[in-house]
């Protein structure tokens, strides 16, 4: 005998980090839209250094095709900080419009999506400022092809095997993008299995070069490393290059 479970739900969290204090969020979902296997969520996020809500509607054919399709708009508003005094780099509020296409063949997931930008900078620290674009209003419209190479033996508890994926980002003055720029990112992950346990291997590396008339690539799409969510053991966004601020102090 088998019962469909409830569609929709609601998710509600809270949590604490060092650098963005008290976060929560809200959410709301619903898995099959009137008996269609369309998804659509609606999510809000909150913390000290970030606020954004979230929409997205996915469907599994487009155009006639069995080919997964999704829709999103994020509005955010964020604080870059400096993890020890507390101090902002600069602030970001974006808007952001994406729709994509994927299709899964066997161990095979290629996508395309296409994405409009309104981003804001603003409070940018002079410190932090390459060119004088880095502040202001920025249109990026950008097409990223992506695909993603599993060769895991489970998808949920993998004992062995790899996770390849690359996604490169190509914002354009064709698109009506204001800035011109490409974005690379790859990273892998590998599982082997010793007696019992598995251990778990991953790397990620990535590369952003501006072309035409854009001097540099936005500020809000550099790259930043140090922290949790990339080189544990280093303070948030501390390696690579620093200058040091009217204080004396590294930045």
């Amino acid at each position: 005998t088998v019962e469909e479970r409830p569609a929709g739900a609601v998710e509600i969290g809270v949590g604490y980090g060092d650098l963005d204090r008290l976060r929560g969020f809200v959410e709301v979902s619903h898995r099959n839209l009137w008996g269609t296997a369309r998804y659509s969520s609606l999510r809000f996020e909150q913390s000290d250094i970030l606020k954004r809500a979230i929409f997205n509607f996915q469907q599994p054919w487009f155009l006639g095709r069995k080919l997964e399709n999704k829709f999103s708009l994020v509005w955010s508003d964020s604080e870059k900080l400096n993890s020890d005094t507390r101090e902002i780099y600069y602030k970001t509020r974006k808007t952001v419009a994406s729709f994509g296409v994927e299709k899964t063949y066997e161990k095979l997931k290629p996508s395309l999506t296409y994405q409009f930008e309104n981003v804001v900078n603003y409070s940018v620290k002079p410190e932090a400022q390459l060119p004088p674009e880095d502040s202001g209003r920025v249109l990026v419209s950008s097409l990223s092809p992506a695909l993603i190479w599993d060769l895991r033996d489970d998808v949920f508890n993998p004992r062995r095997g790899a996770l390849y994926g690359i996604v490169l980002k190509e914002a354009l003055g064709e698109l009506w993008s204001e800035a011109d720029f490409s974005k690379l990112t790859v990273q892998g992950s590998w599982f082997l299995p010793i007696n019992s346990s598995v251990l778990a291997l991953s790397a990620r590396a990535g590369m952003a070069w501006p072309f035409r008339d854009t001097a540099e690539v936005p500020l809000h799409e550099r790259f930043y490393v140090g922290g949790s969510s990339t080189v544990r053991g280093f303070r948030q966004d501390a390696i690579g290059p620093s200058v040091i601020d009217a204080n004396g102090d590294l930045i």
